[in-house]
């Protein structure tokens, strides 16, 4: 191949990456765990949830489009740093472990914590919970709080929502601790199942992203628009029967 075939194989190059950084710069790309109802689930093969139009209002807001990215609840941190997703949502909370390497938006949720059981086997309180089989998912601020305040509780924790559920009604454990909100949404689809209040949480959610990434500052303007318009509040009032 002479020089001049070089030069315009090189160029060829040179012009489709800028294409693709181009047209990716028209995206922004959330990471989420979709089994998390009311905030991100599927239904009839689509992820859908609370935070699922949160994420659509703030790339409208940001003048974007929206790409929702599946993934174990445990892949989100390290998918955030790698760079294959731009930002992370699906219920975070601002832990002190989890600042020392990501950035936190500003709040737009506040939930509670409580437990999932079986009809026939309440468990209401803290002091029951210590002498059960407490299921959690891994890695969640739900898992951190149970072992600080339930330090003798023996807890099983698993990856993903929904298989703590079916461990829950194939008696695998004897409860399911998580937010307030996520527990009636799985009662409303299991009748053999009822909840409890146990506590409200110290943080609120939020989205994660990069350690000083100036992501941070778009979203956080585009939150407080969508607070300033009443259109988070809508959201609420849509998906959450039980709200702070």
């Amino acid at each position: 191949m002479n020089k001049i075939g070089i030069l315009l194989l090189i160029l060829w190059g040179v012009l489709l990456c800028g294409c693709d950084e181009k047209r990716d710069d028209k995206f922004i790309k959330f990471g989420t765990s979709a089994d998390y109802p009311p905030f991100e689930y599927y239904e009839n093969g689509k992820i859908v949830g609370f935070e699922i139009e949160l994420a659509q209002m703030i790339a409208n807001e940001l003048g974007k489009e929206v790409s929702i990215v599946d993934m174990p609840f445990d892949s989100i941190l390290p998918s955030i740093n790698n760079g294959t997703v731009d930002a992370g949502i699906a219920g975070f909370a601002p832990t002190e472990e989890r600042k020392k390497n990501f950035d936190f938006s500003d709040s737009y949720y506040h939930d509670a914590y409580g437990v999932v059981y079986k009809k026939e086997n309440p468990i209401t309180n803290k002091a029951q919970m210590a002498h059960t089989k407490v299921g959690t998912q891994l890695g969640t601020t739900v898992d951190i709080w149970l072992k600080k305040h339930v330090p003798s509780v023996t807890g099983i924790t698993m990856s993903n929502n929904n298989q703590l559920i079916e461990a829950l009604k194939a008696g695998h454990v004897d409860c399911v601790f998580i937010g307030y909100a996520q527990c009636i949404s799985f009662c409303e689809k299991n009748q053999n199942l009822k909840c409890s209040l146990i506590s409200e949480a110290n943080e609120g959610s939020c989205i994660l992203i990069k350690k000083g990434s100036p992501l941070k500052d778009k979203l956080n303007a585009a939150i407080k628009s969508l607070i300033e318009k009443g259109k988070i509040q809508e959201l609420k009032e849509k998906w959450f029967k039980w709200k702070k």
